[in-house]
């Protein structure tokens, strides 16, 4: 460091992980922090692994473990506590932090020459601005929830530390049970509280322009680094709840940082990916990063890719058979081919259309059990070779006699294969799509919208949360899963994938027998649907995102459909399908999905 701060300077860093492990962010932090400060106390809420003990401990010079109780306003507080106030008061700085903000995105010696040079008695980096709306706790004193620094990085000089208002704060500091009690008894309550008390304070990122929202962090992350030299970023930007995000914007910032990050700065983002697909739901992440991806159906990004490929193909019904041969053959040249049936009399019929289809690629035609209909053709028949891959489509004839109407299973039908294998060019794309993104494991057509199939967007799980999470259990999953949150997944079993990110279901040596038998009455809730929903999941444990691909075409016309749909009722997708729910649950939806369905409109 070539600036010498006139501050000895104490950090407390508040750390919290549910699963007790430290990520290489945190370390990130901690080591840029140890360059600013004469003394680094780690408090961290609940236990940790030896492990991460280790790391934590070589990071910091003193480490504290304390139950999780009293969120990171009380791990301050023990942190005060474990130092003592005889001590505290001898510092001339003392920086209260915490896990929430990644960074530094450059370094933090702008901000501390900055910080140091102004007469100040406390500051931190970002504001929340004032917002007219208040819990009780807030009103009482402020009519408002007040401007106020946010509390994941808040400095105290020496002052206000030998103040005491400031020891009376802490000793009379109330349980915090709560988020809302964090925020109502410190966040939002101790700027305003002190500077009452006639103490001053500044902020690093001026944002009183007003141009940024009340909470300019959260809302224009990219601009506060890009324009203002903001130093560090929430993690939350990366799965921030999307009602929030999409009450004011159009839901870009988290995509639009993530790529900022890895643009233009040095910030390594694989310090981003490795924490939040250990910890947040896929369902979230998706949303907040948009992992949705257009690509072009007729003309190539790239004309090379060096990704070894493989399409698997279960064709059940012989009608059905030179229609999806069709279909194959968008795959590149130097790709193989692997087709599977459910008799040797259709595998006869089969290699004959084949054969006849023109078809140049190495193919191969495999006889499956009819058991398990397309996912033991996968994960039985042809597990043995999918290993030799870098990347796996896999995709089957459909007809979907359970939706209603011959025409309704034929456009679910149009809508998976057009989104996995449209066109030669649609294929290279995707295939590039995957070499371009490391850390993409897993990619299928969005949720059908049509018909019948409207229940996907209803209710995502249907009736297939517990069996899904049974079998999580069962392959020793433990990506976060939850019943509020739609899985990233391809309904209809039609998707591309890396052999590795789905390394935990091939490895459980599924068998024709762990299937149930046909002929199949209802499959909805069994196994198959289980297997459908598991993907996305299996692909987190593994390190790897997941998301949603379609073709330009395709997505022109969804777009048309979507928008449409909210111009003739005027109001948003979820009032529409929420008054259509009320109006027809009865005739679309059946029983057994009625309380999911509530309970999703309830969100």
């Amino acid at each position: 460091m070539s600036y010498s701060s006139p501050f000895n300077r104490l950090c407390i860093y508040f750390f919290y992980d549910k699963d007790g492990k430290v990520d290489r962010y945190v370390l990130k932090m901690l080591n840029e922090m140890r360059l600013y400060c004469s003394k680094i106390l780690v408090v961290s809420n609940g236990s940790l692994d030896e492990k991460s003990r280790l790391l934590l401990s070589s990071a910091s010079d003193e480490l504290l473990e304390r139950e999780n109780v009293g969120f990171d306003v009380w791990a301050y507080k023990a942190g005060i506590e474990k130092i003592g106030w005889e001590n505290i008061v001898k510092y001339g700085e003392v920086v209260f932090m915490n896990h929430t903000i990644m960074g530094p995105v450059d370094s933090f010696e702008e901000m501390f020459r900055d910080m140091d040079s102004r007469e100040l008695d406390f500051w931190g980096i970002t504001m929340h601005h004032k917002y007219d709306s208040a819990p009780k706790e807030l009103y009482a004193k402020f009519h408002c929830i007040p401007q106020h620094i946010q509390s994941f990085f808040i400095a105290v000089r020496k002052k206000m530390l030998k103040s005491a208002e400031y020891r009376k704060y802490w000793d009379n500091m109330p349980q915090i049970r709560s988020y809302s009690d964090s925020v109502c008894f410190h966040e939002a309550f101790f700027t305003g509280h002190f500077e009452q008390l006639g103490f001053c304070w500044s902020v690093y990122v001026d944002t009183s322009s007003g141009e940024y929202s009340q909470n300019p962090l959260t809302f224009a992350p990219k601009e506060l680094i890009s324009k203002l030299k903001c130093p560090i970023f929430k993690r939350r930007n990366f799965f921030h709840m999307f009602r929030d995000l999409i009450s004011q914007s159009v839901c870009n910032q988290g995509g639009e940082l993530l790529d900022y990050l890895d643009k233009y700065t040095d910030f390594d983002t694989e310090l981003i990916w490795e924490n939040i697909l250990r910890l947040e739901n896929m369902g979230n992440i998706a949303r907040c990063l948009n992992l949705n991806y257009v690509l072009p159906r007729n003309y190539r990004t790239a004309l090379e890719t060096r990704t070894k490929t493989a399409l698997i193909m279960h064709l059940y019904y012989p009608d059905l058979f030179a229609e999806c041969i069709e279909y194959a053959k968008s795959m590149p040249q130097d790709a193989d081919i692997y087709f599977t049936t459910s008799s040797k009399e259709k595998a006869i019929m089969l290699r004959e259309a084949v054969s006849k289809s023109g078809i140049t690629n190495h193919t191969e035609v495999r006889t499956a059990e009819n058991r398990g209909r397309d996912q033991s053709s996968l994960f039985v028949c042809c597990k043995d070779i999918v290993e030799k891959y870098d990347l796996v489509c896999f995709t089957h004839d459909k007809k979907s006699p359970g939706s209603g109407s011959f025409i309704s299973g034929k456009a679910f039908s149009y809508h998976c294969f057009e989104n996995t294998l449209a066109t030669p060019e649609y294929v290279e794309n995707v295939i590039k799509l995957f070499e371009k993104n490391s850390r993409l494991g897993f990619a299928a057509p969005p949720p059908p919208y049509h018909g019948l199939y409207r229940n996907t967007l209803v209710s995502p799980w249907g009736i297939n949360f517990e069996n899904t999470k049974a079998l999580a259990k069962k392959l020793g999953i433990k990506s976060p899963m939850s019943r509020d949150l739609p899985p990233i997944t391809g309904y209809g079993s039609m998707f591309w994938f890396r052999p590795k990110a789905l390394k935990k279901v091939f490895a459980a040596d599924w068998k024709y027998e762990d299937f149930p038998e046909e002929p199949i009455k209802e499959d909805d809730g069994t196994l198959l649907h289980a297997f459908e929903r598991i993907y996305p999941f299996a692909a987190q444990d593994e390190g790897f995102a997941s998301g949603w691909i379609m073709n330009s075409d395709y997505a022109a016309l969804s777009y048309n459909n979507f928008y449409n749909l909210m111009l003739e009722n005027s109001v948003s997708p979820e009032m529409i399908l929420a008054k259509k729910l009320k109006k027809t649950a009865k005739k679309f939806l059946p029983k057994r999905y009625w309380s999911a369905a509530r309970r999703h409109f309830h969100q």
